[in-house]
Parts: C-alpha cells; structure tokens; sequence
C-alpha cells in the first residue's frame, strides 16, 4: 500500500517521483524477504538497520546518514528516472 500525501496531489511530476520512489521500496523489501541475492542481502541489512533522520545538537534535523543509506539512495534515483520522463 501506498499512501502519497493530499498536499502533493496538484503536482504530477512529485506524485509520480513520489509513488515510484515508494515503489521501489516495495521491490526492494520483497527482494530482501527473498534472501537470494547479494543485492537481496543487502537490502535486508539495510532494511534491519534502517537509519532514520536524527536532530543534530542544534535541534536541527540531520538527512545525511538517512540519504546515503543504499535503499534510500537507490529508491531516489529510480525515482529520478521517472521524474525525468514526466517533466521532460
């Protein structure tokens, strides 16, 4: 199930990087219940260690770590294929 946010609804390029980004999740998380693959072992790491946004000592959300991590980077640039497609 994918639930996008109402506030995005009147821009097609973000629903659709939106919706493919999440997608991409959903194809990762099934790969890495499979356990077949190196890939598939790495997506169940990285989903066992998931790293979510952390305040900095500022009080200041830090991306970083959460950006970098594989599922998130990769689910970003699937995304980014589609986003392409859309807004060209």
């Amino acid at each position: 199930k994918v639930m996008v946010n109402n506030n995005i609804l009147d821009d097609s390029v973000e629903v659709v990087d939106t919706v493919a980004h999440e997608m991409r999740h959903a194809y990762q998380f099934q790969c890495a219940l499979r356990g077949e693959t190196h890939m598939d072992k790495l997506y169940a790491f990285n989903f066992d260690n998931y790293i979510v946004p952390s305040l900095d000592e500022d009080g200041v959300f830090d991306f970083i770590d959460y950006q970098d991590q594989l599922i998130e980077a990769e689910a970003r640039a699937y995304a980014k294929l589609y986003r392409n497609e859309v807004s060209s």
